[in-house]
């Protein structure tokens, strides 16, 4: 048996010549789920900043996301209340979460769960500038507050989270072509 290794060698250049490209992974270490996620866009890191960090406005353009509001608690402090939803197999489930969130400005986004029904997490988000592009990484790690959630699989969880990276992007790429537009109201 032949095997094609010119494709398996060209795929790491593949992924470098699309820059809006999102690779996420999903692995399961006993409780612990943990999610990364990497992406490269074409906009200031400002931008992708103003977007990683508008939860007053993520309903507007994150699906599954029904309510959305922080707090500022202190000087690059906030507490974040989320309230969405999401289907398994046709079965429907709804989260809440108050998350404590801790920003440095323009580079890191820390957040760990305080109280809610979507199990525990915490996560680190860095933006870098690198040419004319931001790289987003996403680093979760999550322990799953359910049996259910618990049961979900991870290509479930690795598309969910390419569906939300992606809006995110796609939100980027919107207020960069139209900077003067309002961000949509929720």
């Amino acid at each position: 048996m032949k095997v094609a290794w010119g494709p398996v060698l060209l795929w790491p250049l593949v992924a470098l010549a699309q820059p809006d490209a999102i690779r996420a992974d999903v692995v399961r270490h006993g409780d612990i789920v943990m999610l990364n996620v990497e992406f490269a866009v074409a906009v200031p890191q400002a931008l992708a900043w103003e977007v990683m960090t508008d939860f007053d406005h993520m309903t507007a353009f994150l699906p599954q996301l029904d309510e959305s509001r922080a707090v500022v608690t202190s000087a690059n402090h906030l507490e974040v209340h989320q309230r969405g939803h999401y289907s398994v197999v046709g079965l429907p489930f709804s989260y809440e979460s108050v998350r404590d969130v801790s920003l440095q400005p323009m580079a890191e986004i820390r957040a760990r769960t305080l109280e809610g029904n979507a199990g525990r997490m915490e996560s680190i988000c860095d933006l870098q500038q690198r040419g004319e592009q931001t790289v987003v990484k996403y680093r979760a790690d999550w322990t799953p507050g359910s049996v259910w959630q618990a049961a979900i699989g991870t290509d479930f969880l690795k598309q969910q989270l390419v569906r939300q990276f992606d809006a995110m992007q796609q939100e980027m790429l919107r207020r960069k072509a139209h900077p003067n537009a309002p961000v949509p109201v929720p």
